[in-house]
């Protein structure tokens, strides 16, 4: 435990010097500005990435960078417990699972297990295919479970559609260890645990957990965890020597009390070894999850998020139970014994054998019901939109009021009736979110800080939620500084742009608000021209483009690369489409785009003996609709609008014949070159 495992050494190690695509975190508790400062700002700034994203439940504080999207998962019965981390690049996976939060502790401060796993198709080490199809199952499940707005859980979705890119292209390695991915959503931890390590007669069990089962008479006869896994939960060995089970935890003071389930740990007596952590030898604060089965021919072990608890390991998620996942591995004995397993995880030098007097019970209070809940409240600068959404479990609460929080007191927004329980959604038009900058002159959120009220009937407060609104965005870098700048400050070519790092476009976009303060201060004169010259942006498109087909063609058209490719067309289309670009610069875009467009459809026959599939891939739908969407107004020659026009009708046409499972038509004669010939020469 003691080898230091840093989640960002790791995405870096994977990043490899390339991009990364999509990240995701699963959190039990999230602190956003140590997580932005510690891993979104660097994955932003030094690999790209471009839309953080976050679901996590118990204590959360967005923070205040708005480039993170953070989704909450809070459910009625049980919490939402799981700890993984997925992240995609260019032909690879990575996931990171284990018992760290995205929180200070679980980013340094705490002793924590975490297992980097990479999937890729020249991975050194690659783990079984299955791990990573249960991951995104898991994190498919997650995503339907969410009670958020329709973009914010298609984006969660993304990720996984573009990790399920590279999981089809993976073989099989021809040999890997036993290892599983686990969760809670239909069967118990526990009995996938027990199921995967059969019926070899057990001698011994080994846990580390920080968290034990309440100590709570009426609970422990039925819902015991100790009790269970030390009668009919693991198939004992007849003559297992005591002690069956060394239960490694928190350091213990017999003078404090503490939450050890007491009354089964004197019932079990000799059967159960304590080892409480030694603060000499490792003065962090213990948070690692692990529970080792050594039986006569197998070692079965489990590591992850589960505390070792009835509702993280005896009951499913519908039960009541957690929302947990882990790893598993099992292996022949004679390669880990109780012996290794202790010398592996530095477990005895970090956990002695406690024999003083057990403390005292400190038994939780029980928490009070959950009335309601905010699963996000995401505003759109586009259409200056707010949507409320979340779910109701009481049918004590009436209506739903939607409060500012601003130094000058609550602002409020909106009150709206629920239909009883279950979920709801609210949007709320132009409501007074954004100022101006001082510094810059361009738009902010007037506030950081939304109040979300259940009221009942009587208007009585029963229930409140103070959230950070999420912001939509396209680029993590649209809300540098919290401005939201997006229009302003990236442009249609700079996304196309050939040669730009990562820190380049980071780079470009803070030198622009430097310019914006300056000119504010009176230190430059006229306005900052953010747009290149018409002769540098006909050059970045041209470049730009032609790279993208380079690219492609490095990688004969594969499934990922052509998701890619229509991301980035997308992204540069709804940039032009947001006014970042004038008439002229939108009609030479559009035209070369679409002539880009059809040369790459005609290209997939060639890298695929069935297109049908990377067709699919590249979403063709958005992709014509992003087309479509960009407006071509004035400031030329209607001869060269109607080109333009006939260019990108060709194009979009191409697009919805495959979207609806076609195949790109041939062009037939010269009369079908014309249109596209005329564009370029016009253009």
């Amino acid at each position: 435990m003691r080898r230091e495992t840093r989640l960002f050494d790791e995405l870096d190690r994977f990043a490899g010097g390339g991009e990364i695509t999509h990240a995701l975190g699963l959190s039990f508790g999230y602190d956003g500005d140590i997580a932005n400062e510690r891993l979104w700002k660097p994955l932003v700034e030094k690999f790209g990435l471009r839309h953080p994203l976050v679901i996590a439940d118990g204590v959360v504080d967005a923070g205040t960078a708005l480039g993170v999207h953070v989704l909450r998962a809070r459910r009625p019965g049980g919490v939402f417990h799981a700890k993984l981390f997925l992240a995609v690049r260019d032909g690879a996976v990575f996931a990171a699972i284990g018992s760290a939060n995205l929180t200070r502790g679980g980013l340094g401060a705490n002793l924590e297990l975490l297992t980097p796993l990479v999937f890729a198709p020249d991975a050194e080490r690659p783990p079984p295919r299955a791990v990573l199809e249960e991951v995104l199952a898991f994190v498919r499940r997650v995503a339907g479970d969410l009670r958020v707005a329709g973009d914010s859980a298609e984006r969660v979705l993304a990720v996984v559609d573009q990790a399920m890119l590279v999981l089809d292209d993976l073989p099989e390695p021809r040999r890997s260890p036993d290892l599983r991915f686990f969760h809670s959503y239909e069967v118990p931890i526990w009995e996938q645990l027990r199921d995967l390590h059969g019926d070899d007669p057990v001698q011994r069990l080994l846990v580390v957990s920080p968290f034990l089962e309440a100590d709570r008479p009426e609970a422990d006869g039925a819902d015991s965890l100790l009790r269970h896994t030390l009668g009919a939960g693991l198939p004992w060995a007849p003559r297992a020597k005591a002690p069956r089970l060394s239960l490694c935890t928190d350091a213990i003071d017999p003078n404090k009390p503490m939450p050890l389930p007491r009354l089964a740990l004197e019932e079990l007596a000799a059967a159960v070894e304590i080892r409480a952590q030694a603060l000499s030898a490792e003065p962090r604060r213990l948070h690692g999850k692990l529970v080792a089965i050594f039986g006569k021919k197998r070692t079965t072990v489990l590591w992850g998020s589960p505390n070792f608890t009835p509702s993280a390991l005896l009951r499913a998620a519908p039960d009541r139970g957690n929302t947990e996942c882990a790893l598993a591995l099992s292996m022949a004995a004679s390669s880990a014994d109780a012996a290794g397993v202790l010398e592996e995880f530095d477990l005895g030098e970090l956990f002695h054998v406690y024999r003083g007097p057990l403390p005292l019970a400190l038994v939780p209070a029980p928490l009070p019901p959950l009335i309601f809940e905010v699963g996000e409240a995401l505003y759109d600068p586009k259409t200056r939109v707010l949507v409320v959404c979340g779910e109701v479990w009481s049918p004590n609460v009436d209506r739903i009021r939607v409060l500012a929080v601003e130094p000058e007191g609550a602002l409020a927004l909106f009150e709206g009736v629920v239909r009883g329980t279950g979920t709801y959604a609210f949007e709320i038009r132009e409501p007074p979110l954004e100022e101006e900058d001082p510094e810059t002159g361009r738009r902010r959120l007037r506030t950081l800080a939304l109040r979300i009220e259940a009221l009942d009937s009587d208007g009585a407060v029963l229930d409140a939620r103070e959230v950070r609104p999420n912001v939509r965005f396209e680029d993590a870098l649209a809300l540098r500084d919290n401005l939201l700048i997006e229009t302003e400050a990236i442009t249609a070519d700079a996304l196309l742009m050939p040669t730009a790092t990562p820190e380049q476009r980071v780079a470009a976009v803070d030198a622009q608000i430097e310019a914006w303060k300056a000119a504010r201060r009176g230190e430059q004169k006229g306005p900052t021209l953010h747009q290149a010259s018409l002769d540098t942006f006909f050059r970045n498109v041209r470049l730009g483009l032609d790279k993208q087909v380079n690219g492609l063609t490095g990688q004969r058209g594969s499934r990922f690369a052509l998701r890619r490719w229509s991301g980035d067309l997308r992204r540069s289309l709804t940039s032009a489409c947001a006014g970042s670009i004038d008439g002229l610069r939108c009609a030479y875009l559009v035209a070369r785009v679409a002539e880009h467009v059809e040369r790459v459809l005609d290209m997939v026959p060639q890298w695929h003996g069935d297109p049908a599939p990377a067709y699919a891939a590249m979403e063709a739908e958005k992709l014509a609709a992003a087309l479509e969407s960009v407006s071509l107004e004035g400031g030329m020659q209607q001869e060269l609008l109607d080109e333009v026009r006939v260019a990108r009708e060709s194009a979009v046409a191409s697009l919805r014949r495959i979207a609806a499972g076609g195949q790109v038509a041939a062009p037939r004669g010269n009369d079908a070159e014309k249109p596209r010939r005329r564009a370029r020469r016009s253009t």
